[in-house]
């Protein structure tokens, strides 16, 4: 089984831009790097779009609906539409997080971080950081890198990342 994550497209975010966290044209990228690729899942963890939500919105999942037929959107702190909202536009699935053991590991989807203890070997995969110091403050309290792995495009060159190779080089 091939399952692919991603995050963060803020497709329409132009103040990431702005602020110099993306570059120009990193829709461009986030669109690119999903052409070709195919799953058996698609996973993408919050922060679908900003701005012009129907239009973004649309662009983005065309290319999704061709990279996998199973789309499961973990709701981000952006994403303000309803469940209903996101379902009539192609995604599977719409949550907060879940939870479910794929290659041998328990992992815990969600877009930001869980400010939880772990009594466990389970993992907390999420985005929301992008690997800058764009949120560093949002969770330095309670991040703890045994547990929480994260996904940022900005360190994927804005493609997304195959879980099963991502597991294998923790």
């Amino acid at each position: 089984m091939k399952i692919l994550i991603t995050t963060d497209t803020h497709i329409g975010h132009q103040k990431l831009i702005d602020k110099g966290y993306r570059p120009k044209d990193f829709e461009d990228k986030i669109i690119s790097g999903l052409k070709g690729q195919r799953a058996d899942l698609l996973i993408h963890l919050g922060d679908v779009v900003m701005g012009e939500d129907n239009m973004n919105h649309l662009r983005l999942m065309r290319e999704l609906m061709t990279v996998s037929h199973r789309r499961v959107l973990v709701r981000g702190n952006h994403d303000k539409k309803s469940d209903k909202w996101y379902l009539d536009r192609g995604w599977g699935m719409v949550c907060d997080c879940f939870m479910n053991t794929y290659f041998g590991k328990d992992i815990i989807f969600t877009h930001v971080p869980l400010d939880v203890e772990f009594d466990s070997a389970a993992i907390n995969i999420h985005g929301h950081l992008h690997g800058n110091d764009h949120r560093d403050d949002d969770c330095k309290d309670y991040y703890n890198e045994d547990h929480h792995k994260q996904i940022a495009l900005e360190n994927t060159d804005y493609k997304p990342v195959d879980l099963k190779k991502f597991l294998d080089n923790l």
